[in-house]
């Protein structure tokens, strides 16, 4: 993308920077708005930073946060020697991971829920297919329903070197 002139930057950016909003507006009330907490520390600029830290820009937006879901990340690595055992594993039987909790406020220990997933790398005898489970270990007794989505990302590294010739 090219601008012509310096002028041009500012108005592109506040162009995409506006319409960031109203897509934000839109999926928050179509209840498809979530937030990921770590995005707000890794804003690089401070003054745009401290708006989303302390809230201020979800004020401005009308954007009541106790409606809008957080989104939970967790990374599972399994490699090396840990992976070449998992691969080694019979039939249906599995690797834990740790038990992760949240949200992991330790000052809101009764609205925590705890989970740990198992995984198997034969699901069944003459296949290759993996298994992932998700075992909910802890929920807090207000907690009617749970609504669980994910994306999975699996990154296979092959030992075998490609021949250059």
């Amino acid at each position: 993308l090219e601008l012509k002139s310096q002028n041009e930057t500012p108005q592109y950016f506040m162009a995409l920077f506006r319409n960031m909003i109203e897509r934000m507006k839109k999926m928050y009330f179509l209840r498809s708005l979530q937030i990921r907490p770590k995005t707000f520390e890794e804003i690089c600029h401070p003054g745009l930073k401290q708006r989303f830290v302390s809230r201020e820009f979800f004020n401005v937006c009308h954007i009541d946060l106790q409606r809008v879901p957080n989104v939970f990340e967790v990374e599972w690595d399994i490699s090396g020697v840990h992976y070449q055992n998992f691969k080694k594993l019979s039939i249906r039987r599995y690797k834990e991971s740790k038990r992760h909790v949240y949200p992991n406020d330790k000052n809101d220990e009764k609205n925590a829920f705890e989970f740990h997933m198992e995984c198997c790398a034969r699901y069944g005898y003459g296949s290759e297919n993996v298994a992932l489970f998700l075992h909910l270990d802890k929920l807090p007794h207000q907690i009617s329903q749970v609504e669980i989505e994910f994306n999975l990302l699996c990154v296979c590294f092959s030992a075998k070197k490609r021949s250059t010739e």
